[in-house]
C-alpha cells in the first residue's frame, strides 16, 4: 500500500495528475515467428537441439499447475536460453491474462555489462518498440521514454519516473534493482514494489547469487510468490541448490538428456601449478604453433594485462582483443561487437567478466583456476555452436611468483573459499571431464556446497527484515563483494564526444537549483558514464575534480594514464594490500 501511495504522490507531483494504468497486449507467438523469419528451419545439430528445448519449455509452460510459481530453465550453455525464457514468459503471461491477471515480465541479469546485449535481442524481436512495451532500467541506462500511439514528449524528470516505476510490459533490469526493491526502504526502490505483484520475474545467470544468500533468496522468493502471486523463472546452465527439488518445476523435464547430447569440448585440468611467467611462455608457444583462435581468462586485471602485452608483442596475423572492467564501457561494448563481427583469427585476453552472457564462440579457451560454476560458464564460450571438431578448454592454477607463489584465484575468491576447495575435491584426481558429465558434476558440487554453507548472513538479513531494520539490511546485503579495496570513479576524456560531455558536466555547477541541476544531468547521464571506470584508489594519484567524487583525466593527459587496448595504466602491484 505504501508503494502505491508513494508512486501516486510522485506521479501527481511530476505530472499534475495520477495517470491511468496503461497496458498493452503482446503476441505470445512473437519468439516463434521471429525465429522462423531469422533462422528458418533448423538444419544443424545444435539448431535441432535448440529447437527441441524451445518446444519442450513452451509446451510445459502451457500445462503446469498455476499454483506452481517457482520454475527453472536449466539447460546447457549455447542452447538458446534467452529466446526460450522470453517465449515461455509470454506464454505464461497469456495464460494469466485469460483469468484476469495482467502480469509484467521483469527480466533480471546480474551485471550491467551484459544487459545491452540481451536488451538488443528483445528490441529486435519486438521491432524497435516504444518504452511502454520494452524498457531498460539500470543506473547507467539512457533516460528516455516514449509511449505507443502517443506524440507526448517526456521531460527528463518525467522519463526518469516512468523508467524507475517500471511502466512497461517487459522490463530488462539488474538483480540489484530487483532484490533492492524487495529489501530496501528507499523511496526510489519502493515506488515500484507494487509492480512486482502478479509479475513474471526471470532471473538469468542465477548461479551468480552468492552462496551465503541462498537461504535468504529461497525464503524471500517463496514468500513473495505466495503473497503477491509472483512467478519466478530461474535461468542457468549451472542450477544452484537454492530450492529443494519439490519446490521448483523444471520447464525442460528431460534436461539430463540434452546435457548428455552436448559433447562440444575437451575439458582438461592441469595437474601441476604454474608460475605466471611460465604460463605466459606456454601461451606464446601454443599460439605460435597454431592457426586457431584463443581466449585466455585470467583472475586478476594485472595478470591479464601482463599476459596480453606479452602476446601482443608476438605480432601474429591475428586480431588482438583485451576485455576487462579496466576499460571504459564505450570501448568494452565496441570490443565485444568487433569480436563477434571479426572473421579473422582472434587472440582474446579477458577477466571473468566474459563468462556471464557474453555471446562469443572460440576454439581454444584457457582459464586460471576458478569455482566449478565459473569453469562451466567459460566452457560456454568454446565451440558454442557445435562444430564438428571439439573445442579445447584447459584449466591452470596460476601462481604469482612475486608474492610467495600465491595462486591468483585467492585474490578473487579468498584464501579458504569453499567454492575453490569443493571444486578441487569434486574433481579428485580427474584431469579430464566430458561436457556430457557437467550436469552430474554440478549437481554433486552444489549438493556439497549446500551442506557446508553457513546460513549466518542469510539469517542476519532475515532478522533485519522481521524487525524492519532496513538501514542495517541495506548495509549488509551486497550482491557484489567490493570490500577488497576502495575505488575511485575516473572520467576518461578520451575523444571529442567525451570533451563535449565533460563540458556539459562542468556547466551543471552554474545551475543553482538542485532539482534542475539533477534534471539536466539526466539528459546526458548515460553518455557521461560511457567514459567512467572504477579504479582501485591505490592506482589513482590524481585528485577528484572539485568535490564531485569524480577524478577527471583531461584529453591531452589521457595517453599517459589510459590505453585504448588495456585501459587504465596500473603501476606494478606488490600485493601488500591483500590480507589472507
Amino acid at each position: 500500500i505504501y508503494s502505491l501511495l508513494l508512486h501516486s504522490d510522485k506521479e501527481d507531483a511530476i505530472f499534475g495528475k495520477v495517470n491511468q494504468d496503461h497496458r498493452i497486449k503482446l503476441d505470445n507467438d512473437l519468439i516463434k515467428k521471429y525465429k522462423t523469419l531469422k533462422f528458418g528451419k533448423p538444419k544443424t545439430k545444435i539448431d535441432k537441439i535448440r529447437e527441441s528445448i524451445f518446444h519442450d519449455a513452451n509446451s510445459k509452460i502451457l500445462e503446469i499447475d498455476l499454483k506452481n510459481k517457482i520454475l527453472s530453465l536449466n539447460v546447457p550453455t549455447g542452447s538458446g536460453k534467452t529466446l526460450t525464457c522470453l517465449s515461455t514468459a509470454l506464454k505464461l503471461k497469456t495464460r494469466l491474462e485469460k483469468i484476469g491477471i495482467k502480469p509484467r515480465i521483469i527480466y533480471g541479469l546480474p551485471f550491467t555489462s551484459i544487459i545491452d546485449q540481451n536488451y538488443e535481442v528483445f528490441d529486435e524481436i519486438l521491432k524497435n518498440p516504444d518504452s511502454d512495451i520494452l524498457l531498460k532500467h539500470h543506473h547507467l541506462a539512457e533516460i528516455s521514454y516514449n509511449q505507443k500511439d502517443s506524440d507526448a514528449e517526456f521531460e527528463p524528470e518525467q522519463a526518469k519516473f516512468m523508467i524507475e516505476s517500471w511502466e512497461a510490459e517487459i522490463i530488462v533490469t539488474t538483480f540489484f534493482q530487483i532484490f533492492h526493491t524487495l529489501f530496501s526502504n528507499r523511496n526510489r526502490m519502493i515506488q515500484k514494489f507494487h509492480k512486482l505483484a502478479n509479475s513474471i520475474i526471470l532471473l538469468d545467470e542465477v548461479q551468480s547469487i552468492p552462496y551465503k544468500y541462498w537461504k535468504l533468496v529461497r525464503e524471500t522468493l517463496l514468500k513473495i510468490s505466495d503473497i503477491f502471486n509472483v512467478y519466478f523463472i530461474l535461468i542457468t546452465a549451472t542450477q544452484p541448490r537454492i530450492f529443494e527439488s519439490n519446490e521448483i518445476i523444471e520447464l525442460v523435464p528431460d534436461k539430463s538428456e540434452y546435457f548428455s547430447q552436448f559433447d562440444r569440448i575437451n575439458l582438461n585440468f592441469e595437474s601441476e601449478s604454474i608460475e605466471l611467467q611460465n604460463f605466459i611462455a606456454k601461451c606464446k608457444n601454443e599460439i605460435e604453433n597454431s592457426d586457431k583462435s584463443f581466449l585466455f581468462v585470467m583472475n586478476t586485471i594485472n595478470s591479464s594485462i601482463e599476459l596480453f602485452e606479452n602476446l601482443k608483442k608476438m605480432d601474429l596475423d591475428a586480431e588482438y582483443f583485451y576485455l576487462a572492467t579496466n576499460i571504459i564501457p564505450k570501448h568494452r561494448f565496441e570490443k565485444i561487437l568487433n569480436i563477434k563481427k571479426s572473421k579473422k583469427r582472434k587472440i582474446i585476453v579477458s577477466t571473468q567478466m566474459i563468462e556471464a552472457g557474453v555471446d562469443i564462440d572460440i576454439e581454444n579457451v584457457w582459464r586460471d583456476f576458478a569455482p566449478l560454476e565459473s569453469i562451466n560458464q567459460v566452457c560456454g564460450r568454446c565451440n558454442r555452436n557445435f562444430s564438428e571438431k571439439k573445442g579445447n578448454v584447459r584449466i591452470f592454477e596460476i601462481l604469482n611468483e612475486n608474492h610467495n607463489n600465491t595462486p591468483f584465484s585467492k585474490y578473487i575468491y579468498g584464501k579458504s573459499a569453499l567454492s575453490i576447495i569443493e571444486t578441487k575435491e569434486s574433481l579428485g584426481y580427474k584431469t579430464t571431464i566430458s561436457e556430457t558429465e557437467f550436469l552430474k558434476n554440478m549437481d554433486s558440487y552444489y549438493q556439497i556446497i549446500n551442506e557446508k554453507i553457513a546460513d549466518d548472513e542469510s539469517d542476519k538479513i532475515l532478522r533485519f527484515l522481521e524487525n524492519l531494520q532496513f538501514a542495517d539490511l541495506y548495509k549488509s546485503f551486497k550482491l557484489i563483494d567490493d570490500k577488497l579495496y576502495n575505488k575511485k570513479d575516473v572520467f576518461i576524456e578520451y575523444d571529442e564526444t567525451a570533451i563535449n560531455v565533460w563540458q556539459k558536466f562542468k556547466n551543471l555547477k552554474q545551475i543553482k537549483n538542485t532539482f534542475k541541476r539533477k534534471t539536466e544531468f539526466l539528459k546526458f547521464k548515460k553518455d557521461f558514464y560511457d567514459y567512467v571506470i572504477s579504479v582501485p584508489e591505490k592506482y589513482v594519484q590524481e585528485q577528484e575534480y572539485e568535490n564531485t567524487g569524480i577524478v577527471y583525466i583531461l584529453n591531452n593527459a589521457v595517453e599517459s594514464c589510459y590505453y585504448e587496448q588495456t585501459g587504465w595504466n596500473r603501476t606494478n602491484d606488490n600485493y601488500t594490500n591483500y590480507v589472507f
